[in-house]
């Protein structure tokens, strides 16, 4: 785990010639935003000119994060008032956002496609162009890479690898050309050779990694074989690095000047693809333990329904046991959960506030710890007491990224069943069939785990593949997918990267705020409840702080939907009451039950709470204070409830502090939205905040989408 560490700004007055340091924000790196271990780097001297009554800032000693993130999309807004005697700077916002590969895939997309839009050639000495043969390979080169664009934007591989190879070609064919247009001669300065020659090498070297990386592809779709597929890539790396060398150093006082920008384009995204490069190499010997290169290695990918929640996102109803052998995938089977955890005799207890629901935790509970990789461990263990051997790791997939799924590879069809399933009837056709069945009461999931294998024929599409990998990063910033490894090296590049949906380790002076919520009632009516929580931070003169959180859950069942779903099965008034009734209770027509467990940080003192089935019972869990209860929602209708506490610290308002305050979201958590107001007592006030400016006033609200982790951070002092 990061150690703590406090940042300073060393601020020296000109007046007084006195040194004052001002706290700034101690390094409080979230699990799911967590980079790597902080590293100080040497104190910066940079010195900033002021006037006479203002201080100069000269320097400062700060941490660096890598993979780094620009300065410029993290900058705090401050506000400081002429009448403050010191600059008071917020500290950066940068360890608590989610890691994003967005920019390294971009970044590559521009050094392969950047340099189409460059006709290379039209350089132009004393009035003579080169000769014809040159400019017709290189526009040849150049019209492949456009076309391997397109192809590879419609998914074609076989076409794109093509186009790649053509280019790669035409661009060394015109390479050749340059060498005898010069022939020894000194036709041309050496200078405007050697531009020419470095262009037309970078073209050669990007389409090389444009064939490597669609070989690569191929290679993953049609053989399953991690390990072969990484050498192309290690290629695709090799020539990225080359083209970078070479376009750093490229004169381009040679190129034409409406061509220039271009290039200074593809030049200015070179720190980012300098990164991208960086981060595969360092995941690529982690690729190949994963894959199990030279051994075998067993994973779990848990599928949790999260119209059902649990602690970690859903019930797992069912699951997929994957193998690797030697770099290569060589069995994925889905199973039912309950096929399995019949066998398991010994389980471990429950937590606190979920005793009164189940006797111990079998596979399908355990999951209930809101941290993954503790949960993970809980799943291992049940696995292995169910007769079915030890695992390397486990993955978490939940219920919300089916209907995007379907989206995209287009309704689905179950001959078996003779239902097709789209995203606006699938959740209804699948629980319809699962809590009705008759002719396999054995397994009533068949219908799931046929999905799931008519799921796996289409997924392998290359489009649907390179759709997948554009929405892989809000699906795990929003935690709709969860890795946790038992290798320790693969474990802590997990966490590096955010993929590990563990819990916060506790930190020192900052508010903490986790709701998970435990559907007890055995229904699916999580996919009817909209949840709004508000949080309020009053700030006493004193320093002290008082948190107020008030949760309203509201139950969105309707009339409409019940017709809908009588339209859509004929046939459901006919079934016998027993399986009618239990149909319409596990589909959400009914009121829900919930155990939710309120995570703050350890000290908190309760004041008060009101709503709950039973007033807050207070125990201890992954190092923090947790309270727990039980909220029911009738059908149709909603509930309120709240809690008051004071934090364990206090502000030291004398000089300027920071209040901050994160909000962890529960792994696959939807509709759902945060309201957060900081208010102060008189003779406060704010001096800069995050993410909103507080305009000088005493009050500030701010109401998000609690979609993905939230931070917030205002600097106070007295006035």
């Amino acid at each position: 785990m990061p150690s703590k560490k406090i940042v300073t700004d060393i601020i020296v007055h000109k007046k007084e010639k006195t040194k004052m340091a001002v706290p700034k924000i101690s390094q409080h790196i979230p699990s799911l935003l967590r980079t790597q271990k902080i590293e100080e780097s040497p104190i910066m001297a940079d010195v900033v000119t002021s006037s006479s009554n203002s201080p100069t800032y000269l320097g400062k000693k700060r941490t660096t994060l890598t993979p780094d993130i620009p300065d410029d999309e993290h900058n705090m807004d401050v506000i400081v008032p002429s009448s403050i005697p010191r600059p008071i700077r917020l500290g950066s916002k940068r360890r608590f956002l989610p890691f994003d590969i967005r920019p390294f895939r971009e970044a590559i997309i521009v050094a392969i496609f950047g340099l189409i839009g460059i006709h290379m050639v039209f350089i132009v000495y004393n009035g003579a162009t080169f000769k014809q043969t040159l400019f017709q390979e290189t526009i040849a080169g150049i019209n492949e890479l456009k076309q391997a664009k397109e192809t590879l934007t419609q998914a074609d591989l076989s076409a794109t690898l093509q186009h790649f190879f053509s280019a790669e070609s035409a661009f060394t064919e015109a390479r050749k050309s340059l060498e005898q247009i010069n022939g020894g001669k000194n036709i041309l300065p050496s200078s405007l050779i050697t531009t020419s020659d470095q262009l037309l090498n970078i073209g050669e070297s990007l389409s090389h990694a444009g064939r490597s990386m669609t070989e690569a592809t191929q290679i993953l779709i049609s053989a399953n074989n991690f390990k072969l597929a990484l050498l192309s890539l290690e290629q695709v790396e090799n020539d990225l690095r080359d083209a970078s060398k070479l376009l750093g150093s490229l004169d381009i006082s040679f190129v034409p000047e409406n061509y220039q920008d271009q290039i200074l384009q593809i030049r200015g995204e070179l720190p980012t693809l300098k990164k991208a490069l960086d981060f595969f190499n360092e995941m690529t010997p982690a690729l190949l333990t994963f894959t199990a290169d030279q051994n075998t290695k067993r994973y779990l990918i848990m599928l949790q329904n999260t119209t059902e929640r649990r602690g970690t996102g859903g019930f797992m109803g069912s699951f997929i046991e994957v193998t690797f052998q030697n770099g290569k995938l060589i069995s994925a089977i889905p199973k039912d959960v309950y096929t399995v955890d019949w066998q398991q005799f010994d389980r471990k207890p429950a937590s606190q506030g979920l005793q009164p629901f189940m006797k111990g935790l079998a596979l399908r509970d355990a999951n209930y710890n809101p941290d993954f990789y503790q949960a993970s461990k809980d799943i291992n263990w049940a696995y292995e007491e169910s007769r079915q051997g030890s695992i390397d790791g486990v993955i978490s997939i939940d219920e919300s990224i089916v209907p995007f799924i379907l989206n995209l590879i287009g309704p689905i069809y179950l001959p078996d069943f003779k239902v097709t399933l789209r995203p606006e009837n699938y959740f209804t056709i699948l629980q319809y069939y699962i809590e009705t069945s008759k002719d396999d009461p054995e397994t009533p999931k068949k219908i799931l785990l046929s999905f799931i294998k008519e799921v796996s024929k289409k997924i392998n599409d290359p489009q649907i593949l390179l759709k997948s990998w554009h929405a892989l990063p809000d699906m795990i910033a929003e935690k709709h997918i969860q890795v946790a490894m038992f290798d320790p090296e693969l474990q802590n590049l997990i966490e590096k990267y955010h993929l590990d949906g563990q819990l916060l380790p506790p930190e020192d002076n900052i508010d903490y705020l986790h709701i998970n919520a435990i559907n007890v009632g055995g229904n699916k009516g999580d996919r009817l409840l909209k949840r709004d929580y508000e949080h309020e931070a009053r700030i006493r003169e004193d320093g002290s702080i008082e948190i107020t959180v008030k949760g309203t859950w509201k139950h969105l069942w309707t009339d409409a939907e019940e017709t809908q779903i009588n339209a859509l099965f004929p046939g459901l008034n006919k079934l016998t009451r027993k399986l009618r009734d239990n149909f319409w209770y596990v589909i959400g027509r009914s009121n829900t039950k919930h155990v939710v467990r309120l995570f703050v940080p350890k000290g908190s003192t309760l004041i008060a709470n009101n709503g709950f089935v039973y007033s807050l019972k207070p125990s201890e869990e992954n190092g923090f204070l947790m309270w727990y209860s039980e909220v029911n929602v009738p059908k149709g209708g909603s509930t309120d409830f709240s809690f008051t506490y004071t934090l364990p610290y206090t502000l030291n308002l004398t000089v300027g502090d920071n209040y901050r305050f994160l909000m962890q979201k529960q792994a696959g958590a939807e509709n759902e939205t945060l309201t957060h107001t900081v208010k102060l007592d008189p003779f406060i006030e704010p001096l800069a905040s995050y993410p909103e400016k507080a305009n000088g006033t005493s009050n500030t609200s701010t109401t998000i989408d609690l979609d993905t982790d939230r931070y917030f951070e205002m600097l106070v002092r007295k006035k």
